[in-house]
């Protein structure tokens, strides 16, 4: 467990605002890969011990974060309408 809770808090804030600005919820290897990511790895290794560790500290602090950053699946397109055709005329006599 993390001595100092409020550092970790801190930084589960933190990880959350980044991954909004994101658009998307990092994986590890995608987090260490990242250029830009606000806490270093052994920041995350000192904090929380783990990826996962850190995940759930990140969902206590913003709960819908999972829920609004979640892959949506396109709907799936409607096919077109079939044109009704015009019934042939019948010529009088």
């Amino acid at each position: 467990m993390v001595r100092n809770n409020a550092r970790k808090y801190r930084g589960a804030r933190t990880l959350a605002t980044w991954m909004r600005s994101k658009g998307k919820i990092y994986t590890w290897a995608e987090y260490e890969a990242a250029p830009d990511a606000p806490i270093l790895n052994r920041g995350i290794v000192q904090l929380y011990k783990s990826w996962d560790m850190a995940m759930q500290c990140v969902r206590k602090v913003d709960e819908t974060i999972e829920a609004d950053l979640a892959v949506k699946a396109k709907p799936a397109p409607t096919p077109p309408k079939a044109k009704k055709k015009a019934a042939p005329k019948v010529a009088e006599a």
